[in-house]
């Protein structure tokens, strides 16, 4: 199950997509391309969804967490990620 239930592959999509097109899916979004401090620090593969972990570069403390649908490619902040209103999220 995604955050939000369950997670089916769109019409016509049936290969996932790889986790390095997770991670581009997670740099391609402008909070994280516009700050040069975030940095990508882990990636888990799931059955439906990537969980990805991004930290502050110079610190190394979590910054975001992020689902990426396997299918899709679509981002959604994880439901532990709400609070963090450094990121307006």
């Amino acid at each position: 199950m995604g955050a939000r239930g369950p997670s089916f592959a769109p019409a016509g999509l049936t290969e996932p997509i790889s986790p390095e097109q997770a991670v581009w899916a997670v740099k391609g979004l402008p909070l994280v391309w516009s700050d040069p401090d975030l940095v990508v620090t882990k990636v888990l593969e799931f059955t439906n969804h990537f969980y990805i972990l991004v930290a502050r570069r110079s610190s190394g403390a979590p910054a975001l967490e992020l689902l990426v649908d396997r299918y899709s490619g679509l981002v959604k902040s994880s439901p532990t990620t709400v609070w963090n209103a450094a990121y307006a999220l």
